[in-house]
């Protein structure tokens, strides 16, 4: 199983800790213990995660990976979440944004190889379209890089899911705030990612296991209170904010 360890909450470690934890991880242990298979953990960069289970070197790939039209065409998903987006700046600044275009013209971050960089170039389009100044699109390793970078003011922006996003401002403690956004659909602009599903990712033709794990996660959603594992996993590391537009554990299809 592959994972970046790099995206809290979904999965990550801390510098006084190895063992990994997160909303992830321990769903993984109880997927592991439904399908009476032990996962075994294969650390990468998050954008060899996609390529790693194309290309077989892993089986499955588990790190919030969000679903899209461009990765189907390498690997399969089975979707077990959705989250909307929401804008994170330095506290200082928040009041001043009324929408996405407040972007224009300023810092924007994302991270290598994810959702955010179809985001920024999306955004980029929205501010030529609206005749603005285009952001200037910074590119990061990974999540925690950014949120350094926003709270010292680095960075003026980021486009991040809610789960990431909500996590972020809550670890800040006050340093960086969310704002709802308004005024931006990404099925205005690209639509690949219109749905903000993610799911784990399973390598074509695998569709076994496609089926196998489709049905442990019934079993996880059916059998104790708030789907069991995944609302507990939830509820620990995703406090829900105002701000925050939508974070849903989906029924499995």
């Amino acid at each position: 199983m592959g994972t970046s360890l790099a995206f809290p909450p979904y999965d990550f470690n801390t510098a006084s800790n190895s063992t990994v934890i997160g909303f992830e991880p321990d769903l993984d242990q109880a997927l592991s213990k439904l399908l009476g298979v032990p996962f075994v953990l294969r650390v990468a960069q998050f954008p060899q995660l996609v390529l790693g289970v194309a290309s077989h070197r892993f089986d499955i790939a588990i790190d919030g990976i969000s679903d899209s039209r461009a990765r189907e065409k390498q690997v399969d998903f089975v979707d077990y979440g959705q989250a909307a987006l929401v804008i994170l700046t330095p506290t200082g600044g928040a009041a001043q944004v009324k929408s996405v275009a407040s972007i224009c013209g300023n810092s924007l971050a994302h991270a290598q190889g994810t959702y955010g960089q179809q985001t920024s170039q999306d955004i980029t389009l929205l501010c030529k379209q609206r005749h603005l100044a285009e952001p200037k699109v910074v590119q990061f390793p990974d999540a925690p890089s950014i949120q350094l970078a926003l709270e010292s003011g680095r960075i003026a922006f980021e486009l991040e899911d809610t789960v990431t996003g909500g996590w972020d401002v809550l670890q800040s403690k006050g340093k960086i705030a969310d704002v709802p956004i308004t005024g931006f659909t990404n099925s205005q602009y690209n639509g690949d990612f219109a749905e903000e599903l993610f799911g784990v990712v399973v390598g074509k033709g695998q569709h076994q296991l496609e089926v196998a794990l489709r049905d442990a996660f019934k079993i996880a959603e059916l059998t104790t209170d708030e789907r069991g594992t995944l609302g507990r996993q939830r509820a620990e590391y995703y406090p829900r904010r105002q701000a925050d537009a939508v974070l849903e554990l989906l029924p499995t299809r």
